[in-house]
């Protein structure tokens, strides 16, 4: 009976360290994933101009992009990828979005200008309100900063434990 219990302990013991045990270097580098999207936040939220933010979002966007391609699945959280990568999505879409407002003439964009942000980030058209106008359209500001709340949101209700 002892040896039966001794045996059930050892194989528990092994799959639990299996399972959360991650080289220590796969873990310094999904810190730097997490250190970096917050990064992102942080200057959104004390202000950033266009080009530093999509150097910011390019790096956590590279950083993560590693991380996927450096080590093997055993050896890595495979929530990294998945809930930080939407993160950096919605934090690229607001980029877009930004370039295409800095570009514009006008402070809206059409419905079929922001199609493909709208693809990426399905929940997004249900936060906005149209401009109210002929054809849909809606403030670039106005889904700009809907985009930075959705990453942000999402990155703060991002629980790894």
């Amino acid at each position: 009976m002892k040896k039966i219990l001794l045996i059930m302990l050892m194989l528990i013991m092994s799959a639990t360290t299996t399972v959360f045990a991650y080289s220590d270097n796969s873990s310094a580098d999904a810190k730097t994933i997490i250190e970096s999207v917050k990064d992102i936040r942080y200057n959104v939220e004390s202000g950033v101009n266009f080009r530093d933010y999509n150097a910011l979002v390019s790096k956590a966007s590279v950083n993560l992009k590693r991380y996927e391609e450096k080590y093997p699945a055993d050896d890595k959280d495979g929530r990294i990828n998945l809930l930080y990568g939407q993160v950096i999505e919605y934090y690229s879409s607001a980029g877009q979005v930004w370039n295409m407002g800095i570009s514009s003439k006008y402070d809206i964009l059409g419905a079929d200008d922001l199609g493909l942000v709208f693809v990426r980030n399905p929940t997004l058209k249900s936060k906005l309100t149209p401009n109210g106008g002929r054809y849909e359209s809606y403030y670039y500001k106005d889904v700009l900063h809907s985009l930075w709340i959705m990453a942000s949101d999402f990155e703060k209700n991002i629980n790894l434990n």
